[in-house]
């Protein structure tokens, strides 16, 4: 029966991808100078080239997780309600009150204030918008 030469080359060729491999025989924790930041690349890279993961993002951990739909959407309208009714100057119960009526499930004190917070920048941005929003849109005649 003859031999396959490729059978024959296959150890050498094993043995000498080995040696110019990305990832040495050692492991990362060892490497005197890997930060987690290092580790956290260095991990995701081997996940991907040993085929573990099908794609990069994957491997970075970059897909979208799964969570209740809706949800920010759900919150950027109760940030939306918090805010004017500060504006109007109500009182914390007051708020949470409004937003039982308006059907909101969660209204503890804190995930208003986080919600709230979460969106102050944006709805700051938009009350100036809306203030000054006038002038830019007034035509010189």
């Amino acid at each position: 029966m003859p031999r396959n030469k490729d059978n024959e080359k296959n150890p050498l060729k094993k043995a000498r991808l080995k040696k110019l491999s990305l990832f040495p025989t050692r492991h990362f924790d060892t490497w005197p100078n890997a930060g987690p930041a290092y580790l956290f690349v260095a991990y995701a890279l081997r996940r991907y080239l040993s085929g573990r993961t099908h794609t990069l993002e994957a491997a970075f951990e970059l897909n979208k997780k799964r969570g209740v739909p809706g949800w920010p959407k759900e919150r950027l309208r109760m940030a939306k309600t918090v805010h004017r009714l500060k504006k109007a100057g109500k009182s914390k119960s007051q708020i949470q009150k409004a937003l039982q009526k308006l059907g909101f499930r969660d209204t503890d004190w804190g995930t208003i204030k986080r919600t709230h917070t979460e969106f102050l920048t944006e709805l700051k941005a938009e009350d100036i918008w809306q203030s000054i929003a006038p002038e830019l849109l007034q035509d010189d005649k």
